[in-house]
């Protein structure tokens, strides 16, 4: 996902970098490896936290699925052939669909679904929605009711169509496998459900009914932070042998990755590692990396004040993706988790000033200035109906 940022370059943004110079102040003691690993994990899982423990406003994405149509398919044969190498072998006479991957096979009444594409014209079906012997020259119906969500999905808001006169209602698995066996009808999407996918790898999966060939649905989901991996603490993510100008930078011997993309570039004012504006040595300027170019040079989003001679220090490390209301609580959640992995005797305040630092974010997370009362413009504003603990 893009990265949200001020108009003006760099100002406003926080860092995996600060996070880890915040914990070094707080938790005053050494610099040693164990203990950054410590100071890192806490950043990380607090990141996690406070990212997943109310749909704030700034993770809401609007996102569009197109249903492809349902359509009759001469499929050439299936070999069933347990045991052998063509196990489970689902042969088209033309080449498949592109979206046959996701695609559900019905046969009358029985539903098959596909495990793997091999080639264009060649599928393998699961273990378990097959038709369980060999068949060939058959007319099958292939359709798509199951749809990956993005990566970072968390939460979504009740789909809806082009042509329906209200959202859909969320239903279960079970309900919804009832449905596409034995009431198989078109017309606009009336129910859904949302699944994990079969991959091992966490992802889920919206699943509507009935697929309406060539109909748009749209819906509204809660995405997580980007994720957290560079923490401009380590070589390569930090030097003192960069040159910029313009909206270049060239690094020392091949040190880029396509992992610094969306990344921020802290350059300093001499052959020192730059740190945030409260350690040593504050950066001088701070830009989003937009694209690498080769193995020592990558492109920022807008171009540096100055030109940057050869000997500059860096420091590349990822954004701290979550809105301004929120970054009070991140900080005294970090804390939190920091006293949990060193066993601090005061990790009970710590909790206490971690969940009033998170309520304040939530009423700081009304984004509008609509009144909420009838006697006038309350102190503090804020949507509580998401709100899980007490204090």
């Amino acid at each position: 996902m893009a990265v949200a940022i001020s108009a003006a370059p760099g100002q406003g943004i926080y860092t995996f970098q600060d996070a880890i110079e915040h914990l070094v102040m707080f938790g005053r003691e050494n610099t040693s490896r164990r203990f950054r690993t410590d100071i890192v994990n806490a950043v990380v899982q607090a990141y996690e936290e406070v990212g997943a423990v109310s749909d704030w406003e700034y993770f809401k994405e609007h996102l569009r699925i197109k249903i492809p149509a349902r359509v009759n398919w001469l499929i050439d044969t299936y070999t069933h052939g347990v045991g052998t190498i063509t196990e489970r072998e689902l042969k088209s006479a033309t080449d498949f669909p592109d979206w046959i991957k996701y695609a559900r096979i019905k046969d009358n009444d029985i539903v098959y679904e596909v495990q793997d594409q091999l080639a264009s014209d060649l599928v393998n079906l699961t273990a378990d929605k097959n038709p369980g012997e060999d068949r060939s020259a058959e007319t099958w119906t292939i359709y798509q009711n199951r749809f990956p969500l993005p990566r970072d999905f968390r939460r979504m808001s009740a789909p809806f169509s082009a042509e329906s006169w209200g959202a859909a209602r969320k239903t279960s698995l079970e309900d919804m496998v009832w449905k596409e066996r034995y009431d198989f009808y078109s017309g606009s999407t009336r129910t859904y459900a949302i699944v994990g996918n079969s991959d091992g790898t966490g992802g889920m999966s919206l699943v509507i009914d009935p697929p309406e060939p060539e109909e748009t649905v749209d819906f509204v989901y809660v995405r997580a932070p980007r994720r957290l991996k560079l923490t401009g603490e380590t070589f390569p993510l930090r030097g003192v042998d960069a040159t910029a100008n313009g909206t270049g930078v060239t690094l020392p011997s091949a040190n880029t990755s396509n992992d610094m993309l969306g990344a921020f570039i802290r350059l300093g004012t001499a052959a020192v590692f730059p740190t945030g504006v409260g350690g040593d040595s504050p950066y001088s300027e701070q830009r989003r990396i937009v694209a690498v170019v080769n193995a020592t040079t990558l492109i920022v989003d807008s171009p540096w004040s100055g030109t940057y001679s050869s000997g500059t220090g860096y420091a590349i490390t990822d954004p701290i993706d979550m809105p301004y209301a929120c970054r009070d609580a991140f900080w005294r959640c970090c804390e939190y988790k920091l006293g949990i992995v060193r066993q601090m005797q005061s990790v009970t305040q710590l909790n206490k000033t971690w969940i009033q630092a998170l309520r304040l974010a939530k009423e700081r997370d009304a984004v509008d200035s609509r009144r909420r009362y009838a006697k006038g413009w309350p102190d503090r504003m804020g949507n509580f109906s998401d709100w899980r603990v007490n204090v």
